[in-house]
């Protein structure tokens, strides 16, 4: 038996969950872009002390361009997004599989605990390079002068990405 976590704000392709599946791991996840900054993966390089800070570096994409899946290093941190877990590792957890403010108190990042959590009893929590789970945000399209010519762009928060 496995659990697959999905949330509200992704996208993924038809054949995700067979392809997660086929890689016949205990926990493997999908590569799920950071909602800001948008250009980041939303996996993050962990401290020695292997606890959350915040701040912790995301990865580059070009640390996670290669085929294949990859063992996401002890003390790093992956969101749970798109994330298929056999039921002996949720079993190992225990009841609630997800737990809020363990690292900070007042935030949720109840997926990075998750992580921890697993990683800490020991499973190898794998990385799926070769599946990219799409993460939905808000955003707005604008336009902005650029070089003296009003040019498309994508509004986000505080933020304006111009396509020029």
């Amino acid at each position: 038996a496995w659990a697959w976590f999905l949330g509200d704000d992704h996208a993924f392709e038809p054949d995700t969950l067979l392809r997660l599946l086929s890689r016949q791991k205990d926990v493997v996840v999908p590569l799920t872009p950071c909602k800001w900054p948008f250009s980041y993966p939303f996996v993050l390089h962990g401290r020695p002390d292997g606890l959350w800070h915040d701040d912790l570096q995301t990865y580059s994409w070009d640390e996670l361009s290669a085929s294949g899946i990859t063992e996401l290093p002890i003390g790093d941190f992956v969101g749970q997004a798109g994330m298929l877990v056999r039921k002996p590792a949720l079993d190992a957890i225990g009841d609630p599989w997800f737990k809020c403010g363990k690292f900070s108190e007042g935030r949720l990042q109840e997926d990075m605990w998750f992580c921890h959590e697993l990683q800490q009893l020991g499973y190898t929590v794998w990385l799926d390079r070769n599946i990219i789970f799409d993460h939905y945000m808000q955003a707005c399209i604008t336009a902005r002068k650029y070089m003296g010519t009003w040019t498309p762009a994508l509004k986000l928060d505080t933020h304006t990405l111009v396509f020029a």
